[in-house]
């Protein structure tokens, strides 16, 4: 898939931000994107101002991709419980 198909370029694209319980969900989120072969990344606080030092996963991106692909992992009744934020 290349970023035009997914309208990145022709200002198509969505941003929506969910919050869930855990690190686990949040890991879990990520291997179930990865084994839909979609575009996705952990973000990794590397805990210089908060966090005392220690290395924080506070964040996962996936995407850029359809609502079709990423709500069976993410939406309403996908495998990993999230919330509006």
């Amino acid at each position: 898939m290349t970023w035009a198909e997914v309208g990145w370029y022709e200002g198509l694209q969505r941003v929506i931000v969910l919050s869930v319980a855990d690190e686990d969900a949040l890991r879990q989120a990520h291997q179930a994107a990865q084994d839909a072969g979609l575009p996705c990344c952990l973000m990794e606080d590397i805990g210089l101002t908060e966090f005392d030092g220690v290395k924080t996963v506070t964040s996962l991106a996936i995407g850029p991709a359809g609502s079709h692909q990423i709500d069976p992992i993410t939406g309403p009744k996908g495998l990993v419980k999230t919330k509006l934020v």
